[in-house]
């Protein structure tokens, strides 16, 4: 098979097949952002910069963990022209039985990864829809005074991120590698750190800070459900 004019072996061909998978699914979940962010910003008006200490500081901590995630295995095998795994070989998952058909461990290297990540992808696009124009970062907006509480939002409070977490975990399975799944465990902890400050806000605004303790009573999970 020729890849961009170089002859590549079936272990290559199947890395190329998972980075077509994570760049295709890449591209169609952050291509609705802006547009999403766009509209938030219209109807609720610019955020209130209320942070202090350490706290400006949780979201490029943020996307110091998840633009590595995305981007890396989207642009290093162009970097390498494919040749060699596009995460370290030492960190590979490990093969599994012998008695199993490699086909079969194909196909659930590939056919899971790809389960983990259209999962992902349906109810990331649900989520934005809930949320419709309230999305917004870390801070308050000035004029948001409503709470949504249906779809995704009826059973955890931060779906955005547990849906962060499933795409991170489906990469580990797609590439066949530890590394995903490492940097899935980052990203929780940095998800952890966030939600305190963000709810902070929240239950500090005079608007909406009753409305959100109430809706903290009726969803007590934050990302993981019986879990967090």
């Amino acid at each position: 098979m020729q890849i961009l004019g170089i002859h590549v072996t079936p272990g290559q061909q199947v890395e190329f097949i998972a980075w077509s998978i994570s760049t295709t699914m890449a591209i169609a979940n952050f291509s609705s952002l802006p547009s999403s962010l766009k509209a938030s910003t219209e109807v609720n008006g610019p955020p209130k910069d209320t942070s202090t200490g350490l706290e400006p500081l949780i979201m490029p901590l943020q996307m110091l963990v998840v633009f590595p995630t995305v981007l890396y295995p989207v642009i290093a095998p162009l970097v390498k022209r494919f040749r060699g795994p596009i995460f370290a070989e030492a960190y590979r998952l490990p093969n599994l039985p012998e008695k199993v058909d490699p086909h079969v461990q194909l196909l659930v290297r590939l056919g899971g990864g790809l389960a983990g990540m259209l999962i992902a992808r349906v109810l990331t696009q649900s989520t934005f829809r809930e949320l419709g124009y309230h999305l917004h970062g870390i801070l308050v907006r000035e004029r948001t005074s409503t709470i949504v509480d249906t779809g995704m939002y009826s059973i955890i409070r931060h779906p955005l991120y547990a849906t962060a977490l499933l795409w991170t975990a489906s990469s580990s399975l797609l590439y066949w590698n530890y590394i995903p799944l490492m940097l899935s465990a980052a990203l929780a902890t940095v998800f952890a750190i966030k939600i305190p400050v963000e709810e902070k806000y929240i239950l500090e605004d005079k608007l909406i800070g009753p409305k959100y303790r109430l809706y903290q009573s009726k969803v007590p999970y934050r990302m993981i459900p019986y879990i967090y």
